[in-house]
């Protein structure tokens, strides 16, 4: 035999626990007397990597320690290759597979091929920029970077296919069982067991799995690639639908609330209990309409009734105790009426002060809150004694307001950090509308023509849920879905104005209570 053929071969990559076990493997078979070649020993200062290489491709026997960095070095996988394309690669190679090695799974083995691929396309794109001239050698690698990527596929699914047992089995045996195939390979070779037909036969073999081996590869990445774009098409379809279908229920909504408003029907929720004020009565209301069942509006000018929910008047229940003025609804009050919270209608001046706190500029007089803009600004204003987030996020706003040129007024609900929802009359446009206001833009979710009174005007809007309904003068007008606010929150009334010169609006009748 030649002296390469009387020595074992160790191809790994170096560092951490590669390096680890190459030393327990070097030092437990040369203590049973096997000869251990390699390079940190055998290849000495100024000596050819390349030849080192080569020669390690023809050994008799090589105990090859696959990692993830082994099949990544353009070196390692070189020895590789030299090892396979020098007949009986099964018969001559020891493989020892560490865990971070993954030729196990074809999908990983996939990604092996698809790092050569890369390296390869990387040194043809930096070729391209280079005369012909100037790529001596460079040619060499590109045509190293070939046989991997061509070889990686075939070699790795031969190794795979052997029982190589764990790092761990081998260090509990003290690597008895790769110190009796060595042996045992050495035997055969001393007594000339392989014959040139047999090497032969053996390259073939090799290169016949090798062919077999990359085009399954093949077939898996493209049924991986048909798999996903099924997968793809699939959920693409699944999305479309849900918003067809998202987008019917809308317009269904649309359609059938421009047809026939949805009437407010009665509940049965028992309002929590508040601190009830000092007993006063009041006169009767000019227009509240909040209740429940058919909405009970208490008119105290022309006994004005109407329904919110369907525009159609219920009569009247004359028994209704009156509530304090400007305070949370009575006692009395909350028992004929239980979705009623808060109720101001301002005939006392002294306790409207109190709990809508200072309003200046604007100010309070003959039973009227008179909003003011002086200077064209949006301002909100909110009962002072009362944080009605503790109510919960579904609740029903009214006011009464007279018209203002160049202005905006409403009630808002659910104010989050400077955002809330407003129900609002543009009175230049006969428009009534509803926004999202995100803290720094009124973002228009609908509005609809309505007729105006030069008198007063009764807004009554309902957030319940991620639905937001407004009426107007007793009939439903316009309503919207929307998610941004979800949670509970303030509520008030509201004024704006484009005019400089700024503006007065006249409230009356404020009420806050449970949706019907």
């Amino acid at each position: 035999m030649a002296d390469y053929e009387q020595a074992v071969f160790i191809s790994y990559a170096w560092g951490a626990e590669r390096e680890d076990i190459v030393n327990q493997i070097d030092e437990s078979l040369q203590k049973r007397g096997i000869k251990i070649i390699r390079d940190k020993r055998a290849l000495g200062y100024k000596g050819s990597i390349k030849e080192f290489m080569e020669r390690i491709g023809q050994g008799h026997c090589v105990i090859v320690v696959i990692s993830d960095k082994y099949l990544r070095s353009p070196n390692c996988m070189f020895e590789l290759v030299e090892i396979a394309d020098n007949k009986q690669f099964h018969d001559r190679v020891y493989p020892i597979v560490l865990s971070d090695a993954n030729i196990y799974d074809p999908l990983k083995r996939i990604e092996y091929v698809k790092h050569w691929e890369a390296k390869r396309a990387e040194l043809a794109k930096a070729m391209k920029k280079l005369d012909p001239a100037n790529l001596q050698g460079i040619r060499d690698d590109m045509d190293q970077y070939d046989r991997i990527r061509d070889k990686i596929s075939g070699i790795t699914s031969i190794l795979k296919d052997m029982n190589t047992l764990t790092p761990e089995m081998h260090r509990d045996s003290e690597f008895k069982d790769l110190y009796d195939a060595i042996v045992n390979r050495m035997k055969k070779g001393q007594t000339g067991t392989f014959s040139t037909a047999d090497m032969l036969a053996q390259k073939q073999e090799f290169e016949r799995l090798a062919a077999q081996n990359k085009a399954k590869v093949e077939a898996d990445q493209l049924a991986v690639q048909k798999a996903e774009e099924e997968r793809v098409a699939l959920a693409k379809a699944e999305a479309d639908r849900k918003a067809k279908e998202e987008s019917d229920r809308l317009a269904a909504q649309k359609a059938q609330a421009k047809a026939k408003p949805v009437e407010p029907k009665p509940i049965n929720t028992k309002a929590e209990e508040v601190s009830a004020a000092p007993a006063k009565k009041k006169p009767a209301y000019k227009g509240i309409a909040i209740g429940i069942g058919a909405v009970v509006i208490l008119c105290i000018v022309v006994g004005l009734i109407s329904s919110l929910g369907g525009g159609t008047s219920p009569s009247v229940d004359n028994s209704v105790t009156q509530a304090p003025a400007a305070t949370e609804a009575s006692p009395a009050e909350s028992a004929s009426n239980p979705s009623l919270i808060f109720v101001d209608d301002f005939t006392d001046s002294n306790v409207s002060y109190s709990n809508w706190g200072d309003v200046s500029p604007s100010y309070f007089e003959n039973g009227k809150l008179y909003l003011v803009t002086p200077d064209g600004s949006n301002l909100r204003y909110s009962p002072a004694t009362i944080d009605f987030s503790q109510f919960g996020p579904d609740l029903a706003v009214q006011a009464s307001l007279t018209p203002a040129s160049i202005t905006g007024s409403g009630v808002f609900c659910r104010l989050q950090d400077g955002a809330f929802y407003l129900f609002a009359m543009d009175f230049d446009n006969a428009l009534a509308q509803i926004f999202y206001y995100d803290g720094s833009t009124f973002n228009l979710l609908a509005e609809q023509s309505v007729a105006l009174s030069s008198d007063y005007n009764y807004i009554y809007a309902v957030c319940q849920g991620n639905s937001l309904s407004l009426y107007w003068n007793g009939g439903f007008v316009v309503g919207a879905t929307h998610d941004a606010l979800p949670g509970p929150g303030q509520v008030g009334v509201f004024i704006g104005s484009s005019n400089p010169s700024g503006a007065t609006v006249e409230v009356d009748d404020f009420a806050v209570a449970y949706p019907p």
